[in-house]
């Protein structure tokens, strides 16, 4: 993208400008992100402020079990401490994205998750979001995500007036805070087909938010990620093509055309990302060798295609934490992800 066409677009639309954090617990064994570890959010914020991005903060909410609906979550204090850390990093906090987790594992399948007593998931799903809408409040925190990725609660017509009772409760008690969904891709577009076929008479948590959010994973190349020299044998234009049509069908740009299309609202990439290996940009749950150049290239793709759209008012890259680490937070060194984020922020490309 030129910088004619960036002036024109980019910073102008784009409001949340984001990587994601996740809050995590110490069963199992998270790492470096477990909530207590200070000085690994330490680290990540600052390589967050060197790339001049903010954070959107994941924070989790384990259940007690696969149908079940009682909730556990981090204290209020343990939150605290890891947003003031941010803070006296000079890290913009921007958006607190909830995410409900089994056993503390964030590789729970939330799309397939139907709790066996949904009446009283809403009610206990409503005390957790009011739980953390007071704490993004309180720091200023612009964005509440109040729904990621639960497929089998948000595209069911019965549950509207639940999600109509959190968002109407939410906006009683905290006015001015902006409300969003993270979607998959098959979430977004059987929401819209609903819709577009019972336009009067369907309705939807998608109806109530401030803004639609997409989770966007695609298979963009059939190709590993390789060396050539200084370079790498995928040309970034192969990828940025793979936006409007991947290689298993789906054409992203168009999905995000129609949801604007449809809901009149605007979209946010509440995430997009890649696992650090040679297949990372043929398949999510990449297996091959470590490669960081992936995440150059897709950075890229988005910030040029997706990004400039009108309607887009921003991102959060997933994530700073394996997988889908695209730095490492010791030393020195710019990976090639980051040395991409430092360009388009440095130059108000984004």
């Amino acid at each position: 993208m030129d910088d004619t066409v960036s002036s024109l677009y980019g910073e102008t639309n784009l409001k949340i400008k984001t990587s994601s954090v996740t809050i995590a617990h110490t069963v199992p064994v998270a790492g470096e992100q477990r909530y207590d570890n200070l000085q690994w959010f330490g680290k990540v914020f600052d390589r967050l402020k060197a790339q001049g991005l903010g954070a959107t903060i994941v924070t989790s909410h384990n259940l007690d079990s696969a149908t079940g609906h009682s909730f556990t979550h981090h204290t209020k204090e343990q939150i605290q401490a890891i947003l003031n850390i941010a803070k006296s990093k000079g890290v913009p906090l921007q958006m607190i994205k909830p995410h409900i987790m089994l056993e503390w594992g964030d590789g729970f399948n939330r799309a397939t998750y139907q709790p066996a007593n949904p009446s009283t998931f809403f009610s206990k799903w409503k005390e957790e979001l009011l739980f953390i809408a007071d704490i993004a409040v309180s720091n200023k925190i612009e964005w509440l995500c109040i729904s990621c990725e639960q497929y089998q609660l948000t595209t069911v017509e019965p549950y509207y007036q639940e999600w109509a009772d959190i968002v109407n409760t939410l906006k009683l008690r905290y006015p001015n805070l902006k409300l969003t969904i993270a979607c998959t891709g098959q979430e977004m577009r059987e929401s819209m087909t609903k819709k577009r076929n019972d336009v009067r008479n369907y309705f939807s948590v998608f109806d109530l938010v401030d803004a639609i959010g997409a989770n966007i994973y695609g298979s963009y190349t059939w190709e590993t990620c390789e060396n050539v020299g200084e370079s790498v044998n995928i040309p970034v234009e192969d990828i940025e093509k793979a936006l409007y049509r991947d290689s298993q069908g789906y054409n992203y740009v168009r999905m995000l055309s129609d949801t604007f299309q449809v809901w009149k609202k605007p979209v946010i990439i509440t995430e997009f990302g890649c696992m650090s290996k040679k297949d990372g940009l043929i398949r999510l749950h990449a297996t091959g060798p470590t490669n960081y150049d992936v995440h150059a290239l897709l950075f890229q793709a988005f910030f040029d295609t997706i990004m400039p759209i009108h309607f887009v008012q921003g991102f959060a890259i997933w994530h700073v934490y394996a997988p889908f680490q695209y730095f490492d937070y010791e030393g020195e060194t710019v990976y090639p992800g980051e040395a991409v984020i430092i360009e388009y922020t440095q130059r108000g490309l984004i």
